[in-house]
């Protein structure tokens, strides 16, 4: 669904009891219905409207997920049909972001980062939500049941036999460990042989979060595995875009953001390709705590 569909939706009644409830649409424009998962909270801390969390799964391995408030829009949210603002989101014991969503004064917003937002519904246990109203901030808070929902990945990524979004409870890197931080921890290493696309890299780090390997920073240090690098990424997600000093995987060009698999890495200028592919599991994005 596009931004503008989702900000158009009619919105199911709230349910009655705390949890998810859960509807059929029958969409003629698709193979088969739209099931609606719903869940109200009131505020827990200031004074505001009711907040429905709706997660949409049209079958197609690509969830979406709205937020709606009862009486009109917080106040970064006043402007027409598709405004960019912004909402403090917080997953489980994760850190507290600022949430960038396409909203209206209705009181609809729809995540940006859609990939990233229904990942971390589908993973997380809690949600805590802060916006203001009239100059005051108000907190929301959701409990989440698992969900019965496919996220779909587009490709697999590897790094020294590890795959991005997998989970490992019994196999961890051959790395130096690092610092752990609420359920991620973090594994480095240097020279590290069959790293990428089956070549030596000047260093690796590998992050995971409850045993699923969700970030990884892959240092080429040759032009060799600078272009077998730029090479695998660009088979399994598309050519990145032309004329950017910026290199991203897939080249996304949309206001709403489903991308789960995002590769970031900066054109090697002077020869020493030192600047790291950074490849993130945006589906964990939101939820895994920083690790300093």
């Amino acid at each position: 669904m596009t931004p503008k569909t989702l900000l158009a939706l009619s919105l199911l009644p709230l349910a009655a009891d705390a949890g998810w409830s859960q509807n059929q649409l029958n969409d003629p424009s698709q193979p088969g219905p739209i099931t609606f998962y719903t869940q109200p909270a009131s505020p827990t801390r200031g004074h505001g409207p009711g907040l429905e969390l709706m997660v949409i799964d049209s079958h197609d391995g690509e969830p979406a997920a709205l937020l709606n408030f009862a009486d009109g829009g917080p106040d970064s949210c006043q402007g027409e049909q598709g405004t960019a603002c912004t909402a403090k989101v917080r997953f489980d014991q994760g850190a507290t972001t600022e949430l960038k969503v396409l909203g209206n004064a209705d009181g609809k917003l729809v995540p940006a980062d859609m990939g990233a937002f229904t990942g971390a519904l589908l993973h997380a246990r809690s949600l805590t939500v802060e916006v203001a109203f009239s100059g005051k901030p108000v907190h929301y808070r959701f409990d989440l049941p698992p969900l019965n929902i496919e996220q779909s990945r587009p490709a697999t990524v590897t790094i020294i036999g590890f795959d991005l979004g997998r989970a490992y409870p019994d196999k961890k890197p051959a790395l130096n460990k690092g610092k752990s931080a609420n359920g991620s921890t973090c594994y480095d290493g240097k020279n590290v042989a069959n790293a990428l696309a089956g070549n030596t890299a000047a260093a690796v780090t590998l992050c995971f979060y409850k045993d699923v390997l969700y970030s990884a920073l892959v240092t080429p240090g040759s032009e060799r595995s600078y272009n077998a690098a730029y090479s695998y990424f660009s088979e399994r997600f598309g050519e990145p875009p032309a004329d950017s000093p910026v290199l991203f995987w897939p080249d996304v060009d949309t206001r709403m953001n489903r991308t789960q698999t995002q590769v970031i890495a900066f054109i090697s200028e002077d020869g020493t390709f030192d600047s790291p592919f950074i490849i993130t599991d945006r589906r964990w994005s939101l939820l895994a705590p920083p690790v300093k």
